[in-house]
Formats: C-alpha cells, structure tokens, sequence
C-alpha cells in the first residue's frame, strides 16, 4: 500500500491533529484527565434537530447523552421521541437510553456507535422509521459502488425499507433484512457498507412496536402513508 505520490502517508482527521499541540505542551498524563480511562480526550459534537440550542459543541468523552442534550441543547423542543447518534450510520436509540455515556464502549453496548459524533433529537410527532429510512437512501446515494455486497445491498435495503414504511411488508420481511444487514456489515470492502447496517439494526431493536405498526399498515406518527 502507497500513499500520496508513491510515499508512505499518515491520514488523520482535523479533530485528532487538533489534540497533538495540548498533548506536547501539556504531556499525556494531562490528556488522559479529561474523557474515560479506556477512551481519554474530548468529542466534536453536531447537535442538531429538536433542540432548544442546535451547535458545535466539544465535550468529554463519557458524558451522558442527556446532559449532551439538556445542558449543551438547551434541552429539546419538544416530547422526545429519539435520538439519532453517531451520524449517517450511526443509530437510533429511544429516550429511556438517555443517560448511556457518550463513550465507544457504552453506546455499543446498546446497539450505538460513536461514529462522526453527531446528534440529532426527534420528537415523539416525528417517524423513526421515517427518519430510518431517509438514513438508508443517504447511505445508497453514496456507496462508490465499487462491491457488489455495498452497491446492491444499500440499494435492496431501501427498496425494503420502503415496503415496510408504507405498509406493503410482512413478517417475513423482516428475516430478509437481517441477512441483508448480515451481508453489508460482514462482505462490503470499506466502512460506508459495513456501518449502514446500524441504524436499521438498532430500529429494530430499540422500536419494534413501530416498526411491527407499519407493517400492519399503520403510523402512529401519521408521517408515513401507505399507498
């Protein structure tokens, strides 16, 4: 493997090179102060959706989803129905899990992942699997297309997750969505396959009376309308 001009190459991101200068002057010993023993530091955090106060904001690893969402938020701006953590493939966990720590291990643990470090509120009006399935067109929209696992599978997934959002699913389904999240997250070459499996992964999980509801053709949330 070669990088940029045929010459060895560190790939980082603008977050981890930020640390570097504090870790020089300030030794690593002060680093590991802030954030958890086994994931020391702070997070980049894009709060976003129903929040009082939507932002960029930095915080220590560990901290409570909740005081993520009340003390930087300004809390939410209405019932809360979910929050998506962790970005475009990240994952969608109920209001009970508010007090998971912002931390690697915690949120898988639950089925989450730490991913790019966004969240985003939903409130009780708004359709996770709505929400859900707006995530699995985004991931389809981008696969390079490159694997068959990643080009097809996103592509099937939507048309899945479409039957099942307005109601021409079944039971049966459902199986077929597993072996498909199976396929992406085991056989796809890059992280953009093998991550898009979570959010529906974690729908499934965390909301299964919604997601049963639309199979039987209905909405709670009257988003989502069956042809």
């Amino acid at each position: 493997m070669s990088g940029l001009l045929a010459s060895p190459t560190v790939i980082n991101n603008v977050e981890s090179l930020a640390n570097l200068p504090d870790i020089v002057l300030n030794g690593a010993d002060w680093f590991t102060t802030v954030g958890t023993a086994t994931t020391p530091g702070t997070k980049l955090v894009s709060l976003a959706g129903a929040v009082r106060q939507p932002g960029l904001y930095e915080v220590a690893l560990g901290t409570p989803l909740r005081t993520i969402l009340q003390d930087y938020g300004g809390g939410p701006s209405g019932e809360l129905g979910a929050l998506l953590v962790g970005g475009p493939s990240g994952s969608i966990l109920p209001p009970s899990l508010l007090d998971t720590p912002f931390d690697v291990q915690p949120l898988q643990a639950v089925g989450g992942v730490l991913g790019a470090g966004g969240i985003v509120a939903l409130t009780s009006e708004a359709c996770v699997v709505d929400a859900v399935r707006e995530l699995v067109a985004y991931n389809a929209r981008e696969s390079c297309g490159k694997c068959t696992p990643c080009r097809e599978g996103t592509q099937r997934m939507l048309g899945l997750f479409d039957d099942v959002r307005v109601g021409r699913g079944h039971a049966a389904i459902l199986q077929t969505i597993d072996e498909l999240n199976d396929v992406m997250g085991y056989a796809s070459l890059c992280g953009l396959g093998q991550m898009a499996p979570n959010p529906v992964r974690a729908l499934l999980r965390h909301f299964p009376e919604v997601v049963g509801e639309h199979l039987a053709g209905r909405c709670s949330a009257g988003v989502c309308t069956p042809c």
